[in-house]
Formats: structure tokens, C-alpha cells, sequence
């Protein structure tokens, strides 16, 4: 994009361009477009219509609409403007601009020099760095649509990204999370956003190949143990009988990691073995540590969407097996993206984590407090019945409303609250009724509960 970018102020400044002599730089930029990887230059006025396209032929019929209004934006702000994907009028097809400004001899924006870029470029390039087998690389841009694929990219370019992708990303310039691909594959991601053009590329790692390459690190070393222990066979008993005993230990804390436990291994008496233990307790705290960020939210520390449904379905069938008690708190803040565009995102996230922590504090350890998403929090309550529910929200609105540290934006919280009912069938319609509480709450004000109408 800087290139293309360098390109565009070269000849915004060219001197047909100067003198008004669109004919000639018909000419020359069609020639420039050879050299690019764009596919068109167009020249635009302040009103938004076409004054050049090199896709037509000079003195011909332009088009009188489809310029993307964010171009607009290099009239007002005078600097170069990258657009969102958008439909070509000329193509008919998905398409990028960027837009630079072309200044007349009084320093007044004259024109936008603009070019047109295919997606597939975008694709082309991400193509050139070389991923592992199974490993998916896109681009999005500012509202969240895909504008870049190394796999599949002419089924899903031009289509929005997964909405937890979309929401991690407009609160967080970068970071890690475990989401689903768009064909419903689910990968451990890392996402980077551009300071200067808004955009973000993301990578994504399948769980299954992390999971499998875990293993066969752990098969390798039960197969280095092994050889130990044939190769102490040699040295003597009494070698062997330590060594016996070290490879027990090993072998038992292997199955330990492959059935998700964490290990603590006791002290073995050969240097071989003990370097050994050392790489398989290294391997399970790798497997807590992939363990914990697949079913927590990796900046407060909750519990995630995926882990808060478990438990939600396993609550539910309890009740209808025994009629045991459960509620339901759906959380929102308010006015939290006033903090962000204010403080800026660091100052959005610190406060996340004291939000996280005025909830823990104020429930009990038998429940469950989740981050679903951006500020969305929820809060299931074990053997809790609807009195002591709205109880329960009635402190949380109360915690969540004093001042926070890390902003001194007015931040409260807005909740619906429902118990579980025999009428309740399933775990659907109680997140329903959650939802629609809240949004009662939300409309009704700020820091304001509501009880859903079953």
C-alpha cells in the first residue's frame, strides 16, 4: 500500500496534471498501469464524478455514480484515503481505491487521483508468504469485510469475517484468540491492525494440527525413554532398576499430558531421564496453557463464549433432572466505547480487567462469570433463584457504577435477569430471554435492571 501510495503522489504532481491537460495524462497513466498492480487510475473533482478513467477511452461517457464516499474524505482532510471493499461501477466487480489529493497552484485540492486494486492482488500477495500446511492468512479491512484469502478467497472475499474476529478487532489493535474459520474450522488466531490504514491481517493455525503436533512430541519422548532403557540394559541391574523405576514416572506423567492433567514430576535418579522429565513437564504446561485459552477470554481472564455454554447446558439439565435452581444475568456496560474513542483502547482494556474483577468479587466461587464479547459479560448463578438474582444484579449495578481508574469516563452497567422455569425448554430460549431483558434495561437507561417476562 505504500508503494502504490508513492506511486499515486508521483503523479498527482506530473504536469499535465498541472496545466489541465487531461487528455495527455489520459495517455500516461494508462501507460503507468502496465508497471502496476493496480487496475485503473481515475481522476475525480470535489463533487465526487469521474473526470478520468484510463478503463475508458478519452472523451467518452464516464460514469456518474459509484465513486466510494469515503473518498470524499481526501477533498476534507487533505491526505490519502484507502477505501473498504466496494463494487466497481465500471467492472461490476469487488474492488479497493486509494485516493491522494492533487493540489492546484494555489495549494487548493483540485482533484483525487485515485486507482482501482482487485482483491485478487491482495490475495496474490498474501500467497507469496509461505504458511504451513493447513494454515489460513486473511485481510480485512475497517468495516470488517475480507478483501484478502490464501484459500478459498473467490467463495469469501467481498463477505464479512466471523463476528468474534469482528469484534476482538475493533476493540483491540492486536492480540490472540481461538475463533472458527468461515467454513466452521476452528484455529488458534493472532490478528495485527495498520495504525495508518486501518486494516487487519490475521493468521489462523487449526486446533486439530496444534493438538497433533503436541502429541507427537510426547510420542518422541516416550520413544527416547524407551531407548534409554534399552541402552541401560547393558550397564548393569542395578542401572536398569533405576532406570525402570525413572521410565515409569516418565511413562505416567506422558499419560498425565494426554489426558489434559497437569504434571509434577518426582526427582528420577539419571541425568537422561531427569532431561527427559524436564521436556515432558515443559509439555504440560504447554497443555494447560492451550487448555485455559481455548475456554477463557485472554485479556480478563473469564471464562469464554464456549466454556460459558457448557456449563449453561450442563445447569440446565440439572434443573430438569432435579428441579435445581439456576439463574441468568446478561451484562452490558455503558457507555464503554465513549472510553475507547476518549482514552484510546489500552484504556478500554484496563478497564475490562477491573470490570472482570468487581464481578468476581461480587459473586460466589460456585459460579460462572464470561466475557461473550466486547463489553457483553454474563454471569450464571449455581442454585440461585429469582429474588436472590436480582439481588445478586442489584450489587453488580451498584459495583460497576462507582468510578474506574483507568478512565474518567461515566461507566455503568445495564442487566437482564432470568431464572429457569419448568416452561423454559432449552438453553436457547433462556439466553433469548437474557437478551431481551437487557435490551429492555438498555432502553429504558442507564444502569438499569430488568427481569424477563417468561
Amino acid at each position: 500500500m505504500a508503494a502504490i501510495e508513492s506511486g499515486l503522489q508521483v503523479l498527482a504532481t506530473s504536469e499535465e496534471l498541472t496545466h489541465g491537460d487531461l487528455s495527455q495524462f489520459h495517455k500516461i497513466a494508462k501507460q503507468a498501469v502496465k508497471s502496476q498492480i493496480v487496475y485503473n487510475y481515475i481522476l475525480t473533482n470535489p463533487q465526487g464524478h469521474q473526470v478520468v478513467n484510463t478503463l475508458i477511452p478519452f472523451g467518452q461517457e464516464l460514469p456518474k455514480k459509484g465513486t466510494p464516499p469515503q473518498l470524499a474524505k481526501v477533498f476534507t482532510e487533505i491526505r490519502t484515503i484507502l477505501t473498504d471493499y466496494f463494487i466497481g461501477p465500471v467492472t461490476g466487480k469487488g474492488a479497493i481505491a486509494m485516493g491522494v489529493p492533487v493540489l492546484n497552484p494555489e495549494g487548493e485540492v483540485h482533484y483525487s487521483l485515485n486507482i482501482g486494486l482487485a482483491p485478487e492482488k491482495i490475495s496474490e500477495l498474501l500467497k507469496k508468504r509461505v504458511l504451513a500446511e493447513g494454515w489460513l492468512a486473511a485481510v480485512i479491512d475497517t468495516s470488517g469485510t475480507i478483501v484478502g484469502r490464501t484459500r478459498d478467497e473467490t467463495k469469501f472475499t467481498g463477505s464479512k469475517a466471523v463476528t468474534e474476529l469482528r469484534n476482538q478487532i475493533a476493540t483491540h489493535r492486536n492480540g490472540t484468540m481461538d475463533s472458527f474459520t468461515k467454513e466452521g474450522i476452528p484455529v488458534s488466531s493472532a490478528f495485527a491492525s495498520s495504525d495508518k490504514w486501518g486494516w487487519s491481517v490475521i493468521t489462523g493455525a487449526p486446533k486439530a494440527i496444534v493438538e497433533e503436533q503436541l502429541k507427537k512430541s510426547v510420542m518422541y519422548a516416550a520413544l527416547i525413554a524407551l531407548i534409554i532403557m534399552f541402552f541401560a540394559g547393558w550397564v548393569g541391574l542395578k542401572i536398569v532398576r533405576h532406570l525402570t523405576q525413572s521410565v515409569q514416572v516418565l511413562n505416567q506423567a506422558a499419560l498425565e499430558i494426554m489426558k489434559g492433567k497437569p504434571v509434577e514430576l518426582p526427582k528420577v535418579r539419571l541425568v537422561e531421564a531427569q532431561a527427559i522429565g524436564q521436556a515432558i513437564v515443559k509439555a504440560s504446561e504447554l497443555t494447560s496453557e492451550i487448555h485455559f485459552l481455548a475456554y477463557h477470554d485472554t485479556l480478563t481472564h473469564l471464562a469464554n463464549r464456549h466454556l460459558f455454554y457448557e456449563f449453561l447446558e450442563n445447569s440446565f439439565a440439572r434443573a430438569r433432572r432435579s428441579a435445581e435452581d439456576f439463574s441468568l444475568l446478561a451484562l452490558d456496560l455503558d457507555n464503554f466505547k465513549t472510553v475507547n474513542d476518549r482514552d484510546g483502547h489500552a484504556a478500554g482494556d484496563a478497564l475490562l480487567k477491573e470490570v472482570a474483577k468487581r464481578i468476581t468479587d461480587e459473586i460466589r466461587t460456585e459460579d460462572l462469570a464470561a466475557r461473550i464479547g466486547g463489553d457483553e459479560f454474563a454471569i450464571l448463578l449455581m442454585n440461585t433463584g429469582a429474588e436472590a438474582a436480582m439481588e445478586v444484579a442489584s450489587r453488580l449495578c451498584s459495583s460497576l457504577s462507582k468510578p474506574f481508574a483507568a478512565s474518567h469516563v461515566d461507566v455503568s452497567a445495564s442487566l437482564g435477569v432470568v431464572s429457569w422455569q419448568p416452561g423454559i425448554m432449552d438453553v436457547k430460549v433462556i439466553m433469548e430471554l437474557a437478551d431481551q431483558a437487557l435490551y429492555r434495561a438498555k432502553e429504558k437507561g442507564k444502569k438499569t435492571i430488568m427481569q424477563a417476562k417468561t
